[in-house]
């Protein structure tokens, strides 16, 4: 069974899972800044408010690695689109593990705080539902997203290319584009998740032969040349006209059009470099685990500050801790997801085996 298991992971394509490793790497980078909407104050002297603007090497290069996230987090989905477009049913044993996944790297989260911090009473609650009061948005956004995508592919699979095309042209204007700037027509995270799973859909079953890899170069360094001068213009701007101050991190968001065309884009690349490679396969099957790891609750909102101002107490500069975070987290969330996955995650495995066994595993099939 485990050689079988070993076979199947070496033969999945190392050039997506790659890309999944890169998207995990640039949410670190982003997480790993002195800035999160969780802030809850009294660590005034590492804080650094990315909303407003200011024109530095160093708050360009932060607002930069803060836009590294947005990318990271639509890099990680259009992987996941590429295999779940053509998918059928979804596995109802992956699907509970990744919920208690989720519970128990909380709760642990929560005892740790306990120890160590005072939690309030409304923090303790959250953290024991994450995934109901959204403690870490994304996973528990991509599993609603996994539980639904064979309805998804099913809502499509008879439209020809030019009904498909219509289809996803509204879906792009109406929630990347306007959706950028105004959140309108409904529009929420799982929402985005959908729309990328359907520019995937499209760009999987029509639109693949419309790409190259020159095309795909082209498409990548223009739209990191376009993120990087609008980062750099907003911050000039921002010295001078007050209404643009505060006003940074304005179409830093996973749907912008520019990170969705940079991001298939970037798929297309890895489907064409197809290749094998134990290691990467071996690291990329923790992604999930390392992304509940590193953005834990209690960790963003207390703990990355402690540590960042015993850094600061080193005489260390600003971007020079940023960077050794980046390097601490990219070292402890594998372990830890290692350490995780041989211990409380076999547990969790067996359980979501025993859930999957029952009755309600017939859920996961769509006729």
């Amino acid at each position: 069974m485990a050689q079988s298991l070993n076979r199947a992971n070496n033969k999945r394509n190392s050039s997506i899972e790659l890309l999944k490793l890169i998207a995990v790497l640039l949410i670190i980078c982003s997480s790993s800044l002195p800035f999160g909407v969780t802030y809850v104050g009294g660590h005034d002297d590492v804080y650094v408010n990315l909303n407003n603007t200011q024109f530095s090497a160093t708050h360009i290069i932060f607002t930069l690695f803060r836009w590294f996230g947005q990318i990271g987090d639509t890099l990680f989905i259009v992987c996941s689109a590429w295999f779940l477009c053509d998918s059928r049913r979804f596995k109802l044993n992956k699907a509970a593990k990744m919920v208690a996944d989720s519970w128990i790297i909380s709760v642990v989260g929560l005892i740790a705080a306990l120890l160590l911090l005072s939690p309030t009473v409304s923090e303790i609650i959250k953290s024991l539902f994450p995934v109901t009061f959204q403690m870490n948005w994304f996973v528990g956004c991509y599993i609603i997203y996994y539980l639904i995508h064979p309805l998804l592919n099913k809502a499509v699979e008879d439209l020809n290319d030019k009904a498909f095309r219509r289809f996803v042209i509204i879906l792009f204007v109406a929630y990347s584009v306007v959706g950028t700037a105004l959140k309108l027509y409904y529009f929420t995270n799982l929402v985005a998740f959908i729309c990328i799973h359907y520019f995937v859909s499209y760009y999987k079953r029509y639109g693949r032969d419309k790409l190259s890899q020159n095309k795909d170069y082209l498409i990548v360094s223009v739209s990191a040349a376009v993120i990087i001068g609008w980062i750099v213009c907003v911050n000039y701007l921002g010295e001078r006209i007050s209404i643009v101050s505060t006003k940074n991190l304005f179409g830093c968001t996973f749907i912008n059009p520019i990170i969705v065309l940079l991001g298939i884009a970037a798929l297309d690349l890895a489907v064409r470099k197809e290749f094998h490679n134990r290691a990467i396969n071996a690291i990329a099957k923790y992604s999930l685990l390392i992304y509940l790891f590193h953005a834990n609750y209690f960790w963003l909102t207390y703990g990355k500050y402690h540590l960042q101002e015993a850094l600061l107490d080193l005489g260390i500069g600003r971007l020079g801790i940023v960077l050794i975070v980046i390097a601490i987290y990219s070292v402890a969330t594998v372990l830890l997801s290692a350490a995780y996955e041989i211990s409380a995650g076999k547990v969790t495995a067996a359980l979501s085996v025993k859930i999957a066994a029952k009755d309600l595993s017939c859920a996961g099939n769509v006729k």
